[in-house]
């Protein structure tokens, strides 16, 4: 709800939060899409290193624990960050990637923001 009211601040606490429950509970997969969320929150305000950041930790942990999906997702937030970036080269690549790991597990419902 803040994040799309654009209370930045105040959604960034609430990821914090989450992740920190996350953490306590051992639950990767909500851990995995909280950071990617906390790097969306950093993009859409053009803190684009930040962004990379998340995704990046985000990415990794997904790939620890085996997360596909979580893989994909963070693949087309790379994609997306790069485009906002004009590093249409890297972003073609990201979404590449994420095609290729959606196909890898038969995930074809997700590639419609890829497409």
């Amino acid at each position: 709800m803040h994040f799309l009211q654009k209370e930045y601040s105040e959604a960034l606490k609430y990821y914090n939060t989450c992740l920190k429950l996350a953490e306590t509970f051992n639950d990767k997969s909500i851990q995995i899409a909280v950071i990617g969320n906390i790097g969306l929150l950093y993009e859409s305000q053009k803190e684009f290193s930040m962004a990379i950041v998340n995704y990046t930790n985000a990415f990794k942990l997904a790939e620890k624990v085996g997360d596909q999906n979580g893989k994909f997702i963070q693949m087309v937030h790379f994609g997306g960050v790069y485009f906002n970036q004009k590093q249409y080269d890297k972003a073609l690549a990201s979404y590449l990637k994420a095609i290729q790991i959606a196909q890898l597990v038969g995930n074809k419902k997700e590639l419609h923001p890829v497409i």
